[in-house]
């Protein structure tokens, strides 16, 4: 902090003139050759790598890139899971090495973190797909998969340089980190809205019915998880207590 505040001035001109510059040197080769050749260069044919880059161009172009999810067919499930196992090992980092100012964590279970993401996201998928199903939805499974996976890029995009700047603030600057913690909640919570308004080619309302059905629909299966494995572990117990009975008469 006495460094910041004692290099402010610096920092500030430094931040306000680069913009400036970049603005104008962005003018000045609107129309230069080398900008005309970067715009017209060979795009890569690797159907993995394009399929990535849509990810990232979704943060862009939420609505487009996801209606080209569902009628164009971009994207792939090897993306998709390449993309999630991103954010768990963003997760990760983010328990691990986020300050001990913003996050009181002494000990991090890493399989803990891996059982709870994935079941909450597989539960998320299926729900979505089965309340889809029956609310006239148009998104195929394959849709839903993709979709939901590349609205989580954020958490990678942020997540992670959040928890390594954490360790260069202090509790003063709790409110920026927050904010930028809240953002990016937020922008993950607009994508997988407009993913599911894109995909299932509903309108605002129903999006939001569809959204609210399928945590009703999670929290269901949840619960009937929850009963079927009690249940379940009774009935191994009972058995288990009959043929030691039968031993032992």
């Amino acid at each position: 902090m006495d460094w910041f505040q004692r290099n402010f001035s610096l920092i500030a001109s430094l931040v306000v003139f680069g913009g400036i510059l970049f603005v104008v040197i962005d003018k000045l080769t609107a129309k230069s050759g080398l900008r005309a050749r970067w715009r017209g260069r060979r795009r890569t044919q690797n159907r993995f790598l394009q399929n990535l880059k849509h990810a990232f161009y979704i943060m862009k172009h939420p609505v487009d890139g996801f209606t080209a999810v569902r009628y164009e067919g971009k994207g792939d499930y090897t993306s998709a899971v390449l993309i999630m196992l991103g954010v768990y090992v963003a997760l990760v980092i983010k328990e691990m090495f986020t300050s001990f100012s913003f996050n009181a964590v002494t000990y991090v279970d890493i399989y803990s973190i891996f059982t709870q993401f994935f079941i909450v996201w597989i539960a998320w998928i299926v729900s979505n797909y089965l309340v889809s199903s029956i609310y006239r939805g148009e998104g195929r499974f394959r849709d839903i998969f993709i979709g939901s996976s590349y609205a989580f890029v954020p958490y990678i995009i942020v997540g992670v340089p959040l928890a390594v700047i954490s360790n260069f603030m202090t509790r003063s600057e709790s409110s920026m980190y927050t904010f930028a913690a809240d953002g990016m909640i937020v922008w993950i919570g607009l994508l997988i809205f407009w993913n599911i308004q894109s995909i299932h080619n509903y309108t605002v309302g129903e999006t939001v019915l569809n959204i609210v059905f399928t945590l009703c629909t999670m929290l269901v299966i949840g619960v009937l998880i929850f009963i079927t494995a009690g249940l379940t572990n009774d009935l191994i117990s009972l058995i288990y207590e009959m043929s030691q009975e039968a031993i032992l008469r």
